[in-house]
């Protein structure tokens, strides 16, 4: 509970906290064959993990399915804060 918000209706709330430990998974994090565009990636949504990610910031990235796997990520991150609640 340490990752989310109580709303006042008692519902939990997507808080940056939730978003960037999501991002931390390993499934995510960056390998030692990424590019260094997709490192600054990373780290700039460790920064801020709700910050927008344009398509031009996937599309500089060297490994298409690593952009592909952002695209999801982010969606789901975007449906997350568009819902509110979990």
């Amino acid at each position: 509970m340490q990752l989310v918000e109580r709303t006042a209706q008692g519902w939990m709330a997507v808080t940056p906290e939730l978003i960037r430990a999501y991002l931390a998974r390993p499934e995510i994090h960056p390998v030692e064959e990424s590019c260094a565009n997709e490192i600054a990636l990373f780290e700039s949504l460790m920064g801020d993990p709700l910050r927008p990610v344009s398509a031009a910031d996937l599309d500089a990235l060297a490994d298409r399915d690593a952009a592909d796997n952002y695209r999801i990520v982010l969606g789901y991150r975007d449906q997350l804060v568009r819902s509110g609640t979990l």
